[in-house]
């Protein structure tokens, strides 16, 4: 969960140009108890809520069957764990993200979800990611980084930092078109 708020707050913060109507998330992460190191040594087993968006080509029950058996794998080819997902229902997008009750709806954070601008093909939004993957490089090592971006195996640190920020890029306008 802590990933998650993490990654809000660096996707907000690139957005923000007023008084950060985020701040707030600050606070929250900093209160979430430590992660503690998960073992590999056993099947962890991961719920999946499935949200189906009209506006996107969906999966019916076999897709994201063979979906999350890829994902299973792939979790464990490129980060050693072993993992069951499980999907526990699948809902409509929309449907989800108006519920009244939805934690986003307050005022507070929807103010902050409305100022994210995060757009990758702009300068500021390119900007945010090459300081990601620089911070992602530096933290993971070359040996997962080039797993993830086998494109960069071998490469110095800047070279395989720019060849991931490429295929970032390519799979980006591939999923935008």
């Amino acid at each position: 969960m802590r990933p998650l708020f993490l990654a809000a707050i660096i996707l907000a913060a690139s957005g923000c140009s007023r008084q950060d109507p985020c701040a707030f998330l600050g606070a929250r992460y900093e209160a979430l108890p430590a992660l503690k190191p998960i073992p590999k040594d056993g099947v962890h087993e991961l719920r999946v809520l499935y949200l189906e968006d009209e506006r996107v080509p969906g999966l019916d029950a076999a897709g994201r069957a063979a979906l999350y058996r890829r994902v299973q794998a792939l979790s464990g080819r490129w980060l050693g764990y072993r993992i069951r997902l499980r999907e526990v229902g699948a809902r409509d997008l929309r449907a989800e993200f108006s519920r009244p009750d939805a934690p986003f709806r307050r005022p507070g954070e929807a103010a902050c979800i409305a100022s994210w601008d995060f757009d990758p093909e702009a300068k500021k939004g390119r900007t945010v990611l090459e300081g990601l993957l620089k911070r992602e490089y530096a933290a993971r090592g070359e040996k997962l980084f080039s797993r993830l971006f086998p494109e960069s195996a071998g490469k110095p640190p800047a070279e395989a930092r720019r060849l991931a920020l490429d295929r970032f890029m390519d799979l980006h306008r591939y999923v935008a078109a």
